[in-house]
């Protein structure tokens, strides 16, 4: 089967097909979820009247779809959080958020795939690198592609290759 999107651009019409049958992946991320290496998770919990449990299971419980990719190589721009945990962006962005970071701007959640500036509520960090360097394009996702984040343990975090937050 076979769907076709259509784009209007400055007097240019574009037709992208896109076979429907086309095999999307599910990246299961582990992530840590702990103050040590997320500084807004107990931030979250507190303007939510959540304990940072429950923004932790709200967070990993869903399959988020990647519907773009961009700020930066490889940041994936997730599909909506629940409700129960949506949060406006910092006013102010920090000037350094570490690679594997998890955060929430907004709706959307996203994983930074590298240490940049950023906004977004940081509630944990993800060991596992994003990038795939034997294959064009560097990033390990597609538009389309499915994301669930696993919690886990400290210890595993670090059997991953996890590092604290140098703040």
């Amino acid at each position: 089967m076979i769907a076709a999107i259509e784009l209007w651009h400055a007097d240019q019409h574009i037709n992208l097909t896109k076979h429907s049958g086309a095999k999307r992946k599910l990246h299961k991320l582990p992530v840590y979820y702990h103050h040590d290496i997320a500084p807004d998770l107990s931030v979250v919990a507190k303007v939510k009247r959540l304990t940072q449990q429950q923004v932790i299971e709200h967070h990993s419980r869903k399959i988020y779809n990647v519907g773009a990719i961009g700020f930066t190589a490889g940041f994936a721009f997730l599909s909506s959080v629940d409700d129960e945990i949506t949060i406006p962006r910092h006013a102010s962005p920090r000037l350094q958020i570490p690679a594997g970071s998890v955060g929430i701007a907004d709706q959307q959640t996203a994983i930074y795939p590298d240490q940049s500036p950023g906004g977004w509520h940081i509630i944990g960090n993800c060991p596992q690198s994003l990038f795939a360097e034997d294959r064009y394009p560097l990033s390990i996702f597609s538009i389309g592609d499915r994301v669930q984040f696993v919690s886990i343990t400290r210890e595993a975090f670090f059997d991953l290759g996890g590092r604290l937050w140098q703040r």
